[in-house]
């Protein structure tokens, strides 16, 4: 798994809320993020599909994580499109395509996730399912490093030391 994709779980794992009825035993955590997913609770969704990606709780399963994200991506959770939007950059669970990727990235990046808008400028700044757009790169990544996404304004600093405050 790479580190990009890491990074997104980690942070994304972090930032989410835990339903309510949630157990700490994650047997039982896996059961009512399911119960929750299956009546088609987006944040549950994408909580079941982190279980699937990490193995918490259930055996490790790349493809059903995928398919659960997707679910709850296509609700509208920015979490789960930037989960989804990783799989299909590195076809982790499901086929390789960074054009869908970036359409992914970007619907989270444009709900204002800030790990959305790094990945949207990483991907411009790449050419990566996208024109690369160096300005439109430095525009979203300085959105997110404006929202003291770290990662963000270490790619500004390694790339050329651009502050975030040269961005339009």
């Amino acid at each position: 798994m790479r580190l990009a994709f890491f990074l997104a779980v980690v942070l994304n794992l972090a930032s989410a809320p835990a339903p309510a009825r949630a157990a700490p035993d994650e047997a039982h955590a896996f059961e009512a993020y399911r119960q929750s997913a299956l009546q088609g609770d987006a944040q549950g969704q994408t909580q079941l599909g982190l279980m699937y990606l990490n193995g918490q709780g259930v055996e490790e399963d790349a493809v059903e994580a995928v398919w659960w994200f997707r679910k709850s991506a296509e609700q509208g959770d920015a979490d789960a499109q930037i989960h989804l939007g990783l799989a299909l950059q590195e076809g982790h669970g499901v086929r390789q395509d960074d054009t869908e990727a970036f359409r992914w990235l970007r619907q989270s990046a444009e709900q204002g996730n800030p790990v959305g808008q790094y990945y949207v400028g990483v991907s411009l700044a790449e050419g990566r399912g996208v024109s690369q757009n160096l300005e439109v790169a430095l525009e979203w990544l300085s959105k997110a490093a404006r929202q003291e996404l770290a990662a963000a304004r270490d790619y500004l600093w390694a790339n050329g030391n651009i502050s975030v405050e040269s961005a339009h």
